[in-house]
């Protein structure tokens, strides 16, 4: 056996707990483990660490077992069931760190991962069944969440099972570019294997553990609660708990009916759900009555699980109102936050008189009612101080905690006074504290930075209300309400002070900021540099994904994959001029070039597929001067030109290979790949759907999930993509034909178009035609449909084309800065929007925004390992792709460094700029 934490490893040198234990185990069972292989990286990201024994044969596809466990549970159920594995198993993995079993059992995964601590893969099913039974022998009387893929042995078992995919090799991927495992049917056909939050064995399949007598007959849900309360519908769904919208059969009145969620049905391994709804109860009832807060109508418990009855609140949450109003390019007007504030304050101070702490605030635990008055809704973290009841312990929520409530330290008013403090901030900024890079230093991240509206005498209550000690916060939700009230007072006498002159001080050193970007970026090469994993060969490198929707997978894509990571690290060797990374790039691509498709068919596209995968082969060439590069990327364009003609957008489809072949055009005049561009642009101009003389769309076809049979008008897979490819098509053949199409296109994004921001100076569109405001994204939002029309004035072929994209731009720097850090939907993408503004108007009020929103990625900034890294759409999910990483934040920063010389790098500018 391999000492799988390094060859001097101690076990008091690794800090993590479970891997500490792990390594012990392997120690104490060294001889017993001799005859196993073991994958252990030190990469703190690395989900698992896997066991197969040498030269055994591991199956396809078979029943897999799942060994759940929880935080605390975790340690005692691997030292139970370590020494029966290394006895019975063919192969097993255990989740590396108890920061690794945390992610999966908070759902960061999927919420069909929860509870998979140890996944056993066995050789059979015979060896399924016999591992069943010691496993859940010797896992009596411990804890841990349900599976909701799976189904349990028995509801106090921690084990379960599900007939599933075994290996590697046997992924497929879809046509939107989501990786699925696959299943191999009776008669040889593939089929999904998809992981769905309830058990769904294939139907050709027999029960090993039924047949075998060990598997106990299981609760079956019923809609109708101890024979009153029906299910109507689903509001919501997560790990901890269910709620539904019920009717009351007796009176004919509706409900709100909560039970356990996914990981707590009809599980009698860990009753504390079941305590922490009935402690829920408790705490409402000792509310009760109180306007603000709903009442409780019964407890009833059935097949082991509880549910709470409650009054029927109608509305929507603050959340959902807040999100709504950032969509259209406003915020929350002061004066409706004070008087909330207000309101909350009141409420919440009621509740402290009864010796109670709300513990959870949160703009989801919110109503805002048809009369636009606040309720509070979920008491289940309320604590008495006086214990009644008993206390239920529960961290609370991530950026609404106090620095206190995170270090578990007793509870106290000075907590919700905290999370009030957040809350304010919600409203003030739209930025979720939940998702802040720090989450308990949420004014590390100024507040007139995140807002650039007028918020007045509310940055000093929200700055005490946040302090990180209890004694330099207010003492009591009364003095909150006295500093809201006067705060109100002082907006009607005096009004606000703008907040302008704080964002030109921030700008006003350009020259070192471009510095500062500029070393940021190289961090960040440096970064993608130490990731790369060195293959056997020694010559070629590349890097995991640790993207939920990679599976852990050596994907090649750009959008998540080799492609990306591949194409920045070119950029950045071309500026920085690093011989070290330039050694990483020759190898990464050579790993790239020889590397095959996940799955049988290989898919066409741009984000998505092989004309992503010969983009960067290209780019890598051009930067490196290596001409076999280059012919690889010429042998891709001919590959993907064989290829058959599918959706017609950018991101997977016909309009993102059209752009490719330009790409190979432009370094290599093979006119070939000219010719393949106009395949594509008559294969566009033959599905464009012509709904008047003025206006036409494109629709994606079925088989792309939710973006198939609908009108978009976005970028990444709508109209303003494809019309922006006919317009590179147009610019290389000067091919009249395609003006109309391209003008036809635009008329009908202008009509979709929503005026935004209060004095509707802005544009939004929506997701969909005709529906509402959608964010301002790269993707389905402004920050893509304005490049494309700022790509339309430098043509003057649509008036007021140069109006539009401004009036795009606008919501962007106004909107958009609550956003995560990423390119797809982020910070990043949209930086670059207005950086593409700036240097088509030279406008320097788009580069001061530029500026400020590469500030705001600057505090997604964490160093892990020596290494700067940036969060995806998660906080703790840190990956160097480009779309959704690190990778594609590094050339937003590049960009910043040089605002003036560097164009958008995946497109024909870009591909020419060190040319």
């Amino acid at each position: 056996m391999e000492d799988i934490f390094g060859t001097n490893s101690l076990a008091t040198e690794i800090a993590d707990p479970l891997a500490r234990e792990l390594y012990e185990l392997c120690q104490s069972h060294r001889v017993r483990a001799q005859n196993w292989h073991i994958e252990y990286s030190d990469d703190s990201e690395r989900m698992w660490v896997r066991f197969s024994r040498e030269a055994a044969e591991i199956p396809a596809q078979g029943w897999k077992l799942h060994i759940s466990a929880n935080n605390a549970s975790a340690k005692e159920v691997l030292q139970r069931v370590f020494p029966v594995l290394l006895t019975g198993a063919t192969s097993f993995k255990v989740a590396s760190s108890l920061r690794q079993l945390f992610r999966l059992n908070q759902g960061e995964g999927g919420i069909s991962q929860v509870g998979k601590f140890i996944t056993v893969y066995p050789g059979d099913d015979e060896e399924a069944v016999q591992l069943a039974l010691q496993l859940d022998a010797v896992t009596q009387g411990l804890s841990g969440p349900r599976v909701p893929s799976d189904r349990a042995l028995r509801p106090d078992s921690l084990i379960h099972y599900r007939y599933g995919n075994f290996s590697f090799r046997s992924y497929v991927q879809t046509p939107s570019g989501s990786i699925e495992a696959v299943l191999r049917t009776p008669d040889n056909q593939e089929v999904p294997d998809r992981r769905r939050p309830r058990y769904e064995p294939p139907e050709w399949v027999k029960d090993p553990f039924i047949e075998a007598g060990i598997a106990a007959e299981l609760p079956v849900f019923e809609r109708i609660i101890n024979g009153r309360y029906l299910i109507v519908a689903m509001i919501f769904a997560s790990i901890n708990h269910i709620v539904y919208l019920g009717a009351d059969l007796e009176n004919g009145s509706s409900c709100i009916i909560k039970g356990p969620g996914y990981a707590w049905q009809n599980n009698l391994t860990d009753r504390s759900m079941h305590r922490r709804l009935l402690h829920e109860a408790h705490m409402l009832r000792e509310l009760m009555p109180n306007p603000y807060i709903p009442r409780l109508f019964d407890v009833v418990e059935q097949n082991g699980d509880l549910f709470l009855v409650m009054e029927d609140i109608e509305g929507e949450d603050l959340a959902l109102y807040v999100r709504q109003l950032l969509h259209q390019g406003q915020f929350v007007p002061l004066r409706q936050i004070i008087e909330w504030g207000i309101e909350l304050a009141e409420v919440l101070e009621s509740i402290h008189l009864k010796g109670m702490i709300y513990a959870d605030i949160k703009p989801t635990n919110i109503i805002v009612g048809a009369d636009r008055r606040l309720r509070f809704i979920d008491f289940e973290l309320v604590y008495a101080l006086d214990n009644t009841g008993g206390h239920i312990s529960g961290r609370g929520t991530r950026g609404y905690m106090s620095p206190q409530q995170l270090d578990n330290l007793p509870l106290a008013f000075s907590d919700d006074i905290y999370g009030f403090g957040a809350l304010l901030y919600f409203l003030v900024t739209g930025v979720d504290p939940a998702y802040a890079p720090n989450p308990s230093r949420l004014l590390e991240r100024p507040l007139e930075w995140l807002c650039p509206e007028e918020i007045g005498p509310l940055r000093k209550i929200i700055g005490r209300c946040l302090q990180e000690t209890v004694q330099a916060r207010y003492h009591s939700m009364s003095e909150i309400k006295a500093a809201l009230r006067a705060a109100l007072e002082s907006i009607e006498t005096h009004g606000t002070v703008s907040q302008e002159t704080v964002v030109n001080e921030l700008n006003e050193e350009g020259r070192s900021e471009r510095e500062h970007f500029g070393e940021l970026s190289m961090a960040i090469m440096d970064t993608i540099c130490a990731k790369a994993q060195t293959f056997l060969d020694g010559h070629s490198r590349a890097w995991i994904s640790t993207h939920f929707l990679t599976y852990g997978l050596l994907p090649r894509d750009i959008n998540t994959g080799n492609a990306g990571i591949l194409l920045a690290l070119a950029e950045l060797v071309a500026e920085h001029k690093s011989a070290c990374a330039a050694e990483t790039l020759l190898q990464a691509a050579r790993w790239l070039r020889d590397s095959q498709p996940i799955g049988k068919e290989p898919l066409p596209g741009l984000y998505v597929g092989e004309s992503g995968v010969g983009a960067a082969l290209l780019r890598a060439g051009q930067v490196l001067q290596d001409k076999q590069l280059i012919v690889a990327a010429l042998e891709q364009g001919r590959m993907v030109a064989s290829l058959p003609h599918n959706s017609p957008d950018l991101f997977n489809g016909t309009a993102g290979r059209l752009r490719f072949h330009l790409l190979l055009w432009d370094e290599t005049k093979e006119r070939e790949q000219l010719l393949a561009a106009q395949v594509c642009g008559e294969h566009l101009l033959s599905t464009a759907v012509e709904i008047n003389e003025h206006e036409i769309f494109w629709l994606t076809p079925q088989g792309y999930g939710d973006l198939s049979g609908v009108a978009q008008p976005g970028y990444a897979h709508g109209v303003a993509g494809v019309a922006d490819a006919l317009l590179d098509l147009y610019e290389a053949n000067e091919n009249e034909r395609l003006l109309p199409l391209i003008t036809k296109a635009a008329s009908w994004i202008v009509r979709q178009a929503i005026p935004a921001m209060e004095d509707k100076s802005g544009l939004s569109w929506p997701r969909v035609a005709g529906g509402s405001a959608h964010p301002s994204y790269w993707c389905h939002g402004g920050a893509g449909i304005g490049r494309f029309f700022l790509h339309l004035a430098r043509h003057n072929l649509v008036s007021g084309a140069e109006e539009i994209a401004a009036r795009a731009a606008y919501v962007v720097a106004h909107s958009t800065r609550w956003t995560g850090p990423t390119q797809c939907h982020g910070l990043a993408g949209n930086c670059e929007f207005l950086l593409d503004m700036y240097q088509a108007t030279g406008d320097h009020r788009f580069l001061k925004e530029a500026f400020l929103f590469g500030h705001l990625l600057e505090t997604f900034a964490q160093e892990q390992q020596g290494h700067i890294v940036f969060p995806a759409d998660s906080p703790t999910v840190f990956t160097p792709d480009y779309m959704v990483g690190y990778a594609g934040i590094a050339m937003c920063l590049l960009r910043l460094s040089a605002p003036e010389r560097l164009p958008h790098q995946l497109s024909r500018a870009g591909f020419r700029a060190y040319n």
